[in-house]
């Protein structure tokens, strides 16, 4: 996992990215394994956007349900 002690800039573009949502993250790894990176990551070098897949992948892998999940529908807020 990356360090955050040891690299706060790509701790801080770990979180904008998973700040997105499960399924937006899933998206964002699909961007950067097809070497498109998501905004966040444009200007890293290779081996910085390296890591950051590596350590999105690793955070994910507990998320991978929502992977096909549907995107929420909007609806009235529930009533408690």
């Amino acid at each position: 996992m990356v360090d955050p002690l040891n690299d706060s800039n790509l701790q801080g573009i770990v979180e904008a990215i998973c700040a997105k949502g499960c399924r937006r993250v899933w998206r964002d790894i699909a961007a950067l394994e097809a070497g498109n990176p998501p905004i966040e990551a444009q200007g890293l070098s290779r081996a910085d956007r390296d890591r950051l897949l590596a350590e999105l992948k690793a955070i994910m892998a507990v998320y991978d349900s929502c992977r096909s999940a549907p995107e929420p529908s909007p609806g009235p807020p529930h009533a408690d």
